[in-house]
């Protein structure tokens, strides 16, 4: 009994380490995806690979190496099934191009499936609707019925097609957004059309509508009271972010307008508002922003208070000009070093380098200050920088 039991063990054993050395699995199980491995026809079906891809994908035999080296799953396919998912490729017309870039086509069991659901989905070139292959059989079949609802009711019978026309966008390029965002096939044709034309009529740049296709989910009431408003107060090149910002941001946002129209004016820019406070002609203002491109994005109220804050500490315009990084930084850590340096050690820095060091930096030049000086308040001292970490500022 107990020899029995015994060779029993062995055979199940022997039978696991097998599995284990020999066979391939699947993320999801399933015994079709079972593949079993023989070491010594590696090298032959690599060649055999090789060979379909170079047939059906027209490559050279370099780049099919390099292909395979960078998706080591098709080493894990029977031959005959890569040949039949190129061949499918081939029926439906897709470019050699585009399955030489998804080369994850060839690890989709569900593809012939997937393929014939596109087939029915009123694109004018298959190669168009291949980003959706990367949903869910469900989501694709979802997409689909709303298309097969809709198709005699919308313009070239694909809310894509739609899209691209209005917003002169090519097809392929906008494909590749939209199966991160099918609710662009759920929401009504009515409120995708109108909010389109609300930001096309408010000259919003095509692109940026791309980037941010939720702002086509929101009410076409809402969009054109946020449109209009900034529109009113001056603000021109909006971005979609204005109809999906909070109260809070939208108010902030148009005070920022209308102050900075009021500081400029009808036609003057940022650049040119420096370059008259700081008394220097405009090629010296260009100089500053090619060593620092941040300050052309600076808001003129905020340029505004620096420039201020430093004329009144009796700082000149050169000053400014030798060091622009003072233009694009906080103006409260500009602050408080400035008293830091003051108050507790009696200086008053000549360059303004000194105030636009890292956190780091400013530290360990605070450091070295101390064990220069050893009647400095340590007190007062400890409490400054206190400060300066938590952002509490004496204005």
């Amino acid at each position: 009994m107990l020899t029995r039991q015994f060779k029993m063990y062995n055979t199940c054993r022997n039978l696991c380490n097998f599995y284990m050395k020999n066979v391939v699995f699947s993320s999801k199980f399933n015994h079709n995806n079972i593949i079993i491995r023989n070491n010594a026809n590696d090298t032959s079906k690599r060649i055999a690979i090789i060979k379909e891809l170079s047939i059906h994908l027209d490559l050279n035999t370099e780049l099919c190496e390099s292909i395979i080296d960078s998706n080591k799953h098709i080493l894990n396919y029977h031959i005959q099934k890569i040949q039949s998912v190129l061949k499918l490729c081939a029926t439906y017309s897709i470019s050699v191009q585009l399955i030489n870039r998804d080369m994850w086509l060839l690890n989709t069991d569900l593809l012939m499936r997937k393929l014939a659901t596109l087939s029915k989905m009123h694109f004018v070139d298959m190669n168009d609707g291949l980003p959706f292959l990367s949903l869910e059989e469900k989501s694709l079949v979802r997409v689909y019925n709303h298309i097969k609802n809709e198709a005699l009711q919308i313009p070239h019978g694909n809310r894509l097609y739609y899209l691209s026309e209005k917003l002169q966008i090519e097809p392929r390029k906008l494909a590749n957004q939209l199966p991160k965002r099918i609710f662009i096939y759920t929401i009504p044709f009515e409120t995708l059309q109108k909010n389109l034309q609300l930001l096309l009529d408010y000259n919003i740049n095509s692109e940026y509508v791309v980037n941010d296709l939720w702002v086509l989910r929101y009410n076409p009431e809402l969009t054109k009271q946020r449109l209009e408003l900034f529109h009113k107060c001056g603000r021109l090149n909006m971005k979609p972010w204005v109809v999906k910002c909070t109260n809070k941001v939208l108010e902030r946002s148009i005070d920022i307008t209308v102050e900075t129209k009021r500081l400029l004016g009808e036609n003057e820019t940022n650049m040119n508002y420096l370059a008259n406070r700081l008394q220097c002609p405009a090629y010296t203002i260009n100089e500053m922003s090619y060593k620092i491109p941040a300050i052309v994005n600076v808001r003129v109220s905020k340029i505004e208070s620096v420039v201020d804050f430093f004329f009144a500490e009796g700082y000149t315009a050169s000053n400014i000009i030798y060091v622009p990084r003072v233009l694009s930084h906080s103006l409260k850590t500009l602050k408080k070093r400035l008293e830091i340096l003051k108050s507790v050690f009696g200086i008053k820095p000549k360059s303004l380098n000194i105030l636009c060091l890292s956190k780091r930096q400013f530290e360990f030049y605070i450091s070295t200050l101390e064990r220069q000086n050893s009647k400095i308040d340590k007190k007062l001292l400890e409490q400054s920088m206190d400060s300066l970490k938590s952002g509490k500022l004496n204005n």
